[in-house]
């Protein structure tokens, strides 16, 4: 009994202390990786940001995305603006020249490592502030901490949260949003909290434009605070006064029509007045950031034009010949956000489907939480490109509702017959804190790999130690090198396996340097093939490459099935080239004229094994102005396989 007074106690008084040892942990495995070696689109921010300061602009002049990122990007300044205060022109020379010596470099590494360092723990904080907002909203400690975890252990979200981009600082607001909705609704003035929320959603559209789905939980929560029941009982009588008015007398001041009627519009018009109180908050918030959408209002449109039609592109190696990408989507939210390990991703996934259904009693989180789930899945799904990186808004979402749905086996359990609940209840926590610490352990090991990558200077000879022992571990598997990985085994005097071949087998995997990939085929490396791709323990893990399969970092070692791999970056391999009717197809769908794709119906049937023969045939019959001018296309069309044969003539 002593025992469980001291712990009654403490669970009282330190309850909250476990999530801040979270958010220590998820912080410290960020900063493993913080020093990764460049994300797509960090130099275009500094660039803008660069622009801006030379030409004195608060205007970027571009807005793919919304000014919020632009301006953060001047934070990391603020050593040089305090430094140039106190030591003055006449050590540093003009404020100019401070500038481009510490700032204006677009691609200064420690200016965006500092950048990174500045939004990554605002970005993991995340976790803090879905635990606060379940904490407020259901008062269940064990749901609260175990949405934490989900959040903090998720892969997806760690790798993403080291990147200085819009998507996770969107996802940091949108959390602030939240919960200042939890407070709302357990507090005595819920009217200010929704439009301080309101202020946050704000702030979340103008970091990116898909922030605007937030009027969604904001709405509901302004709808959730009218008095229908007022509503509903004098509407009515406010429509038999109107009636009585033009057929019979007026309603008498004083009577009880009139009372009636009086307190309708009280509280009609109050509800009016708040909902426009919650709009204006949010659109005030995006206009002070965004000022562009007051000053160069059509730019911003006919950008967000523009960006449609990228994401409608069958350009993009990210897209889908489909015109949506559900299914992709559904697989990703399924088995992979919510753990790196596919069955215990799977396992939340089932319990994010049982906690939305056990929402049903608790309407008023689900008409916030539930519909912006819904809409955001349909929008952004009915699109062709499918980038992950913008579903990271859903992260805390699922990981609410998986929480809930978990607590509710646990309950379950707990009412268990013949004395058996307390126990069962303690393996499913048990069971529960281990696969939580699963996800811990892959995000600490993840970080170490881009530490060993950056530290050892003899990473390229460990990778092949590495894929020579997978080789050897993999006897059933037949191996296709590429012309570098084989130069490299060639180089470090490692023997070849028997089980890496040159002519087409059964169970062949291609391998390759991601480096060598992207240097030819950087538009038709598809990403979003759950599983396809396969990387070395060593990594680095800075990046979940099924998904972002494009991306640049480190050269790294990747592995995957050699069909329909040799399809896409065929020039890396020794391959067979041809042109064939299946190309003319392709050729079509990229919008390549008739008369370039009529030019090359004299190649069907002949083969090349040598890129400079088939390249000069090709010249030969659409002509090099024209080659060059398609070139990106046309390597799209050519169809690769690999030889059945050691030896194949060059032409046939």
């Amino acid at each position: 009994m002593a025992f469980l007074s001291l712990f009654d106690l403490f669970k009282k008084r330190y309850q909250h202390l476990p999530v801040f040892g979270l958010f220590g942990l998820s912080i410290l495995i960020g900063l493993f990786g913080i020093p990764f070696e460049g994300h797509f689109d960090e130099g275009s921010y500094l660039q803008t940001a660069e622009y801006m300061l030379k030409t004195g602009s608060l205007l970027p002049g571009w807005y793919g995305y919304p000014s919020f990122i632009f301006y953060f990007s001047f934070v990391p300044m603020a050593p040089e603006i305090i430094q140039y205060g106190l030591l003055g022109k006449e050590l540093l020379g003009s404020w100019s020249e401070t500038l481009k010596m510490n700032v204006v470099e677009p691609l200064n590494r420690n200016y965006i490592e500092r950048l990174r360092l500045i939004s990554m723990p605002f970005v993991l904080s995340s976790l803090l502030t879905i635990y606060l907002f379940l904490w407020k909203w259901r008062r269940r400690w064990m749901e609260a901490i175990l949405a934490a975890a989900l959040v903090g252990g998720s892969w997806e979200m760690t790798y993403q949260a080291r990147w200085y981009a819009p998507d996770p600082i969107m996802l940091g607001f949108t959390c602030l949003c939240l919960v200042c909705l939890g407070i709302a609704f357990s507090s005595s003035h819920p009217c200010r909290w929704i439009k301080i929320a309101a202020v946050w959603g704000g702030v979340a559209c103008s970091t990116k434009y898909t922030g605007g789905i937030l009027v969604l939980p904001l709405a509901a929560a302004a709808l959730l605070q009218v008095r229908w029941t007022i509503l509903w009982k004098h509407l009515p009588l406010v429509i038999w006064g109107k009636w009585s008015r033009k057929r019979l007398a007026p309603v008498q001041s004083g009577s009880h029509l009139f009372q009636s009627q009086q307190e309708f519009w009280k509280e009609f018009w109050g509800s009016v007045r708040f909902g426009l109180q919650v709009a204006a908050s949010f659109l005030i918030a995006f206009a002070v950031v965004t000022p562009a959408i007051v000053f160069d209002t059509s730019a911003i449109f006919n950008e967000l034009m523009s960006q449609r039609g990228v994401y409608d592109s069958f350009f993009n190696p990210y897209g889908t010949l489909s015109p949506n990408h559900y299914l992709p989507l559904l697989t990703y939210l399924t088995a992979v956000v919510l753990s790196p390990y596919v069955p215990i991703a799977l396992f939340f996934s089932l319990m994010v489907a049982l906690g939305v259904w056990v929402l049903r009693k608790d309407l008023k989180l689900a008409f916030i939480l539930l519909p912006l789930v819904v809409f955001y899945v349909a929008y952004m799904g009915s699109h062709r490109v499918m980038i992950v990186r913008n579903y990271l808004l859903l992260i805390p979402f699922l990981a609410i509702f998986a929480s809930i749905g978990c607590v509710r086996v646990y309950d379950l359990l707990r009412h268990y017959k013949n004395g058996a609940g307390v126990f069962l209840g303690r393996v499913w926590c048990g069971l529960l804190v281990v696969m939580c610490g699963f996800n811990f352990v892959w995000l600490w090991n993840a970080g170490q790999t881009i530490e060993a990558r950056r530290n050892n200077p003899d990473f390229e000879k460990t990778q092949m130690q590495e894929l020579l022992s997978h080789i050897e571990s993999h006897p059933s598997r037949n191996f296709y090198l590429s012309y570098k990985v084989r130069a490299a085994f060639q180089h470090h005097g490692l023997l070849l396996p028997s089980n890496i071949v040159e002519t087409e087998q059964a169970n062949l995997y291609g391998v390759y340097y991601s480096h060598e990939a992207l240097e030819r085929h950087y538009h038709s490396i598809k990403g979003n093939r759950f599983g396809f791709y396969e990387m070395l323990p060593s990594g680095p893990y800075d990046i979940n490459l099924t998904y972002y399969s494009t991306w640049v970092g480190p050269n790294r070692i990747v592995i995957a099935p050699i069909d329909p791999l040799i399809r896409e970056i065929g020039r890396i391999f020794p391959s067979v080239y041809q042109i064939t009717p299946e190309s003319l197809e392709i050729l079509e769908r990229f919008s390549v004229p008739p008369s370039i794709q009529d030019a090359l119906k004299p190649m069907f049937g002949k083969t090349f094994t040598d890129e400079s023969a088939f390249v000069e045939m090709m010249q030969t019959h659409v002509s090099p102005k024209v080659f060059k001018a398609y070139e990106v296309w046309l390597w799209r069309g050519v169809i690769f396989s690999v030889p059945t044969t050691s030896r194949l003539d060059t032409s046939s």
